[in-house]
């Protein structure tokens, strides 16, 4: 019965661990998006919204979001490190595009 008991709690702390890293990275995300004012563009311009709704201007995976992301730091000069890019990849998909994420998509990156 104890051994149950254990490990029931110990899957709910690594679930609970999991979401709460989750919910993390998409604050941090969502903060550094904020900072760079990228919705200054994303959200007001309409013109730049039907572009981007454009296929041939639109993400198709996780891994060309964050080429997109990475792109709007180079140009609008956002000075973020790959580790921020990630973050914000990661915010941006959570909340709109939901695209599967691999393994490959989640390696550390240095700062």
């Amino acid at each position: 019965m104890k051994h149950i008991v254990f490990n029931s709690l110990l899957m709910f702390l690594l679930v609970m661990n999991f979401a709460f890293a989750s919910d993390s990275k998409k604050k941090e995300g969502r903060e550094l998006y904020l900072q760079a004012k990228c919705s200054k563009c994303h959200l007001s311009d309409y013109k730049f919204v039907n572009k981007v709704k454009n296929k041939a201007n639109k993400a198709g995976d996780y891994e060309s979001l964050r080429g997109w992301v990475s792109g709007c730091n180079v140009v609008f000069s956002a000075e973020w490190f790959d580790n921020e890019v990630d973050l914000v990849t990661y915010y941006l998909n959570s909340i709109y595009y939901h695209f599967k994420i691999s393994k490959k998509d989640t390696k550390p990156t240095k700062k």
